[in-house]
């Protein structure tokens, strides 16, 4: 009888730590699909933020910020301007850590490429290029804030709105291309290489905003 007893609770007891050894290697390979699960969830947030680099990307969560050291140039730039859109699209273009982060990269970049180049069309078609880049990733910006319900109280008209939009893509363009100009006649100057940056540069600013621009807009 005794024998009995001590088979079952030998039986109980193998039983118990079979079932620990399941529950604890399942635990490892919880553990371990978890751990594969972050490394994954790691690597493509570092694929998303590279891509962040050059354009917006939705994995990557925007977020806002003061920037009070940039008010005096709000100002400067707003002015006396009566147009509300004037001042939402400075100051929200400013606070947007995505797009002006990617403005200040894009320039930064641009500017980091130039420093190397050498031949005065390779020098040209960078800082083309990057004025383009630059507008195109700028031009979402327009509808950023049609879905708030207090801009459609707004006493302005959607040329208005469009009007205040050119005002400030013109501003960082322009802007833009003045540092692409010094960097590139400062490594490389002659007065040649200034007129025909100038001259490119100038003519993109104008077909980009004073036409490209609005009609993409409109298109959109």
């Amino acid at each position: 009888m005794g024998s009995v007893w001590v088979g079952r609770v030998a039986g109980v007891i193998a039983f118990i730590t079979s079932v620990v050894g399941v529950c604890k290697r399942g635990q490892q390979g919880q553990l371990a699909l978890q751990s594969l699960i972050a490394n994954e969830n790691g690597r493509l947030m570092v694929l998303y933020r590279f891509f962040n680099l050059f354009t917006d990307v939705p994995q990557v969560k925007a977020t806002v910020k003061r920037r009070r050291y940039l008010d005096p140039l709000w100002r400067l730039v707003v002015g006396r301007s009566k147009n509300p859109y004037m001042f939402l699209f400075t100051r929200g273009l400013g606070r947007d850590s995505d797009t002006f982060g990617l403005i200040t990269r894009l320039t930064v970049i641009g500017m980091l490429i130039l420093i190397f180049l050498t031949n005065q069309w390779a020098s040209l078609v960078v800082m083309v290029l990057a004025i383009y880049l630059i507008g195109f990733q700028l031009l979402p910006f327009y509808s950023e804030y049609d879905n708030k319900v207090f801009t459609h109280l707004f006493p302005v008209t959607k040329s208005q709105q469009l009007a205040a939009f050119k005002t400030v893509l013109t501003n960082v363009l322009s802007l833009c291309a003045v540092l692409f100009v010094i960097v590139d006649v400062v490594v490389n100057w002659s007065w040649l290489r200034l007129i025909i940056d100038v001259a490119a540069l100038a003519l993109e600013l104008v077909i980009f905003i004073g036409w490209y621009s609005g009609w993409r807009l409109r298109k959109s």
